[in-house]
């Protein structure tokens, strides 16, 4: 059991939207074009919808609506098998969800295996289709020392070059998103307590 001790203060503003849903990585969930999905995410109401995911979103094919992860390991030497998974999120999919419950997509690009020219074409695919492109993540969860991340973003300054070559083509495209780049809570690792200052400078 654990004890969560609340007290009340000032009231703060909220920007809406501040809720949403994320796709079901363990892949043991309905997908979202099961019956009752839609009907759920439209009683829950969130304001937004990301697309893919958090960390499949690292191996996301959007033509496909797949994910394609290769075995990794962690820095605690603990492995984390491989996923390959057809979970025909695509495109088309997130356009009925959108048109079905109002959710406005807050799209997380796939940094660790797909191209800037690639995840362009998916943002402007998205938005010939209707689907509004307004917030966007560069990546998920880069700050961990999984053995795929390292290989690719070995340290936070090199995360953050790729960012710089990035965010200015997307602002180009698309000048009225929010672009995001991923920050650590820090929490044990020296990767993770020095990536934000590394990441800011």
């Amino acid at each position: 059991a654990v004890a969560v001790e609340v007290r009340a203060g000032p009231p703060m503003a909220l920007t809406a939207p501040i809720n949403g849903s994320n796709l079901d990585y363990s892949g043991v969930g309905e997908d979202f074009a099961a019956p009752g999905v839609i009907t759920a995410l439209q009683d829950y109401r969130g304001g937004t919808i990301r697309y893919p995911g958090g960390t499949i979103a690292n191996y996301w094919d959007w033509q496909n609506g797949s994910v394609n992860q290769p075995a990794t390991t962690s820095d605690t030497g603990r492995s984390k098998p491989g996923l390959v998974h057809d979970y025909r999120f695509t495109l088309q999919t997130l356009q009925g969800i959108v048109r079905e419950t109002g959710a406005s997509p807050v799209f997380d690009l796939n940094l660790l295996t797909s191209t800037l020219p690639d995840q362009l074409l998916m943002l402007h695919t998205a938005q010939n289709m209707g689907i509004p492109v307004r917030d966007i993540e560069l990546g998920n969860e880069f700050y961990l020392a999984n053995s795929s991340y390292l290989k690719v973003f070995p340290t936070a300054a090199s995360y953050a070059r790729t960012v710089a070559q990035w965010a200015p083509t997307i602002r180009a495209a698309f000048p009225e998103a929010q672009i995001a780049a991923v920050g650590s809570l820090p929490q044990s690792t020296a990767r993770e307590k020095s990536w934000n200052n590394t990441l800011v400078s």
